[in-house]
């Protein structure tokens, strides 16, 4: 789901969904945010930014269930 969702939302230029990221603790999770746009991707715990990317020409994003 979260796939079709990304793709039908990426021709409008963003998507974004909520994930669970893992801590450096066992079994601990914090709610994250993925935004995908045109350009890159980032996420984001607790609005500090934790991970970010931009695309190339050659960028196959795919997202697992």
């Amino acid at each position: 789901m979260i796939q079709s969702d990304t793709e039908k939302t990426l021709h409008s230029g963003h998507a974004s969904c909520k994930v669970s990221v893992a801590t450096s603790f066992l079994d601990i999770w914090e709610e994250a945010t993925v935004s995908i746009e045109r350009e890159g991707c980032n996420i984001k715990c607790n609005n500090d930014l934790i991970v970010a990317g931009k695309f190339t020409a050659s960028t196959d994003v795919k997202l697992m269930p």
